[in-house]
Order: structure tokens, then C-alpha cells, then sequence
């Protein structure tokens, strides 16, 4: 049964709010328009 405890010790609510900001859909939004604006550089020179 799973405590909550991981092994490694230093996943905390903290870490895995972080991992929630990088995966939710406005940093996903952010992302891809970065890509966008890098293709589009990319593509002009």
C-alpha cells in the first residue's frame, strides 16, 4: 500500500505542483506558440 512516502524522498506537494504547471494547458499554450515563433524565425532567415 502506497503511504505517500516515495522512495526516493524528495517528491513533495511542492514538486508535483511544479510538475502540474509545466503539464497544464496554459504552459502548453506558451510552449507552442514558442515553437511557433522559433519555426517562423527559422523559416525567414
Amino acid at each position: 500500500m502506497f503511504n505517500g512516502v516515495y522512495v526516493t524522498r524528495d517528491v513533495d506537494q511542492q514538486y508535483l505542483d511544479y510538475l502540474d504547471s509545466l503539464r497544464n494547458d496554459d504552459a502548453k499554450a506558451v510552449q507552442l506558440q514558442n515553437e511557433v515563433e522559433n519555426l517562423e524565425m527559422h523559416n525567414e532567415g
